[in-house]
């Protein structure tokens, strides 16, 4: 499937690596509109229908995500934040996901496929990627966040991305809870998490 990208952030330079980024990822098939001037976005953002917004703290900022949202009229846009401290990503809590000036491009399609997988419909909103179901395997046998990120060589923040992801689409909010959900799934067995439990 083909997504259409708008990308609008203050600095020129930044915009560059982002374009970079993202032609050098194969997960998706992207329509890259990168806006010379990001305060247009507005208009912007009319002519060109993006599925995927990403924009820097400096042009929207994380109060203004809900109510850009509701101003565009579409509920379903995904705004993603490309943040170049940690202190911007903290703060980016409205938005769909986050890119890190750290990030790489394996961080960046595994965040592109968590926010870009999520489907109008509850069916296919309840369907982990594979990605996810190694999140959940991993959550359940005990791992934190760092070790995770280690071990699928991915940042703490994606896993964090993942995380929220699975809760959003199983509503399951405990580690007892995804264990109870990943042996009913037969993601893991009980001889798997019994020293975890």
């Amino acid at each position: 499937m083909r997504y259409s990208v708008l990308v609008a952030v203050g600095d020129a330079g930044r915009a560059h690596y982002i374009e970079h980024l993202l032609q050098r990822q194969t997960t998706f098939h992207l329509g890259l509109n990168m806006l010379a001037d990001p305060y247009r976005l507005l208009e912007s953002y009319k002519e060109v229908l993006p599925d995927l917004l990403i924009v820097s703290p400096d042009v929207v900022s994380d109060p203004m995500v809900p109510i850009l949202k509701e101003a565009l009229g579409n509920d379903e846009l995904r705004i993603v934040s490309y943040c170049t401290t940690l202190a911007e990503a903290e703060l980016s809590k409205n938005f769909d996901g986050k890119i890190l000036s750290t990030d790489g491009g394996n961080e960046v399609s595994n965040m592109l496929e968590s926010v870009l997988e999520v489907d109008g419909s509850n069916a296919e909103e309840m369907v982990l990627t594979p990605r996810e179901q190694e999140v959940v395997v991993a959550v359940v046998k005990g791992l934190t966040n760092k070790e995770i990120a280690e071990k699928f060589f991915l940042s703490t923040h994606t896993i964090i991305t993942h995380r929220r992801n699975i809760a959003r689409k199983l509503n399951i909010h405990s580690p007892s809870g995804l264990t109870i959900y990943a042996i009913m799934n037969k993601l893991v067995t009980l001889d798997d998490v019994k020293d975890h439990i």
